[in-house]
């Protein structure tokens, strides 16, 4: 995957959830950019749909790599509900980083 290049992706794992609201980040809150005390993913769209529970219905519409350590993947629900997950890598893992609405 090129960065900036945008991936049309399929169905999403069975079991996950959004997490509740107040989960978005702000970068002052890492400023020694550690990654957080939270497991991590081997890619990022693994990691923007770990917080959502099969009852969501969740599946992955677009990942796009920023640049190396950053990406951002759509996410969209039933009902319909798409938030743009902000995802961050620390040496080989995703984390989810934040969230806002809407596609980015």
């Amino acid at each position: 995957m090129a960065f900036g290049e945008t991936i049309l992706a399929g169905e999403p794992p069975k079991s996950l959830c959004r997490p509740a609201a107040g989960h978005m980040r702000r970068d002052d809150d890492f400023e020694d950019e550690s990654p957080p005390d939270e497991p991590g993913f081997v890619r990022p769209e693994d990691a923007a749909l770990a917080g959502y529970s099969a009852g969501a219905r969740a599946r992955v519409v677009r990942v796009r790599l920023v640049d190396p350590t950053n990406a951002r993947v759509v996410i969209d629900t039933e009902p319909s509900h798409p938030v743009t997950v902000y995802c961050r890598r620390f040496g080989n893992l995703w984390y989810d980083w934040g969230y806002g609405s809407g596609e980015d």
